[in-house]
């Protein structure tokens, strides 16, 4: 009988692994959707005829649209009170820290590598943890953990940090 319960178990953390690794590649998706169409919409795709760019930019919405119709949803695991808090102030940290890497990304390099380096114990040299940061990122669940990291590491493409 153990070795059933065992074999259920991760058989069922494999599948909330699978369904994370899914959200994560449909998001990848859509941004590289977002991107190229941006790139066409810009004019950097010179090389192409004006026909050409429209029949490109019809397919990527049609992309986007078709990647719509995938929903995968993996619900956090239960928090407390004090994580549930610590939580909301990291997103909040972090909707912040997305718009100042839009306004000015080169400017806003440090405070990302530094909000960074409070996730990990491989520290990127020159930078130091944001203090704040880390006190309220230790907060939250492990898989709050991993989420804001993610959104850290996009943002690290963007700002040349990676």
């Amino acid at each position: 009988m153990e070795i059933a319960v065992d074999l259920v178990t991760d058989l069922a953390e494999k599948l909330r692994s699978d369904a994370k690794r899914l959200e994560d590649e449909k998001g990848n998706i859509r941004r590289s959707i977002e991107t190229l169409e941006e790139m066409i919409k810009s004019g950097n795709a010179s090389s192409l005829t004006e026909a050409q760019r429209a029949d490109a930019v019809c397919n990527l919405q049609r992309a986007f649209r078709l990647s719509d119709t995938v929903q995968v949803s993996v619900n956090p695991m239960e928090r407390d009170d004090h994580q549930i808090k610590a939580n909301c102030q990291v997103n909040h940290l972090l909707d912040t820290l997305e718009k100042e890497v839009k306004r000015n990304p080169n400017g806003s390099k440090l405070r990302v590598l530094s909000y960074m380096n409070a996730c990990c114990s491989n520290q990127i040299s020159g930078v130091g943890p944001d203090q704040v940061f880390a006190a309220v990122i230790v907060g939250c669940t492990l898989d709050d953990q991993k989420i804001a990291k993610r959104r850290i590491e996009r943002l690290m493409e963007v700002v040349g940090g990676i």
